[in-house]
């Protein structure tokens, strides 16, 4: 992780790579602890402490998905983009969040596959979350973006239009 960082830091590349360095370099500082033992220990503990057959493990890489599928047998993984829209999932009552998502619609998107009219049970929503900065920071842009959506609902559309 701090590897990268100080790769993508370096001045003259920052200068060529122009905006897209904050995407490009916190995708791949992400990529670099996304596979952690650590993380598949927390998940199997998850797992043993729920019905396994009813969990969903949702990543947001290729390398972390195959990661969790070598690591523990018989688990549902699915990604954010290809597999969090449309999918009515209300059999499955617990959703793991292995990495984390820059994206507010695509993780809400994933919390509604199984939270839907006609599920019986309680939803459970778990995150894993590495103690790293970026992390930190992708927590705390979902938790801002909670609570102005928050904000919209209690205060309502007629007043927010009042205010404009």
């Amino acid at each position: 992780y701090n590897s990268i960082k100080e790769w993508y830091l370096n001045n003259d590349r920052m200068m060529k790579m122009n905006n897209n360095i904050f995407i490009e370099m916190t995708t791949k500082m992400q990529m670099a602890y996304s596979c952690s033992s650590s993380k598949i220990k927390a998940l199997k503990e998850i797992i043993k402490a729920n019905d396994a057959s009813r969990v969903i493990v949702f990543c947001k890489y290729i390398a972390s998905a195959d990661f969790v599928k070598q690591s523990i047998d018989d688990v549902n993984v699915l990604t954010y983009g290809k597999h969090s829209f449309g999918l009515n999932l209300q059999d499955f009552n617990v959703i793991v969040f292995f990495d984390k998502t820059w994206d507010y619609a695509q993780r809400i998107q994933c919390e509604r596959r199984i939270w839907r009219e006609g599920q019986l049970n309680n939803c459970v929503y778990y995150d894993l979350t590495c103690n790293v900065g970026l992390e930190k920071l992708i927590n705390q842009n979902i938790e801002n973006k909670t609570n102005i959506l928050d904000h919209f609902k209690k205060v309502g559309i007629n007043q927010i239009k009042k205010t404009i």
